[in-house]
């Protein structure tokens, strides 16, 4: 790696993290309100008894995991 430029590769890590997060930001900003209603209908189905089906394939399932962990 002695031909790698590392302030470089750094600073490229640093501005992808940036944009994915004034991505992230944007998006909340354009769907606070939608995403707040889902959360809570999510959790009135489950407090009314009702399940939440997870589902994925590879490793995008992987990413479910969480969420199956906080809703059990």
């Amino acid at each position: 790696m002695s031909d790698v430029d590392l302030a470089a590769l750094g600073e490229s890590v640093r501005r992808k993290q940036r944009e994915a997060a004034e991505t992230q930001a944007r998006f909340v900003d354009a769907h606070a309100e939608a995403i707040v209603q889902c959360a809570v209908a999510r959790g009135d189905a489950l407090a009314q008894g009702g399940r939440l089906w997870l589902m994925g394939k590879g490793g995008r399932a992987g990413g479910a995991g969480p969420l199956a962990v906080e809703t059990t």
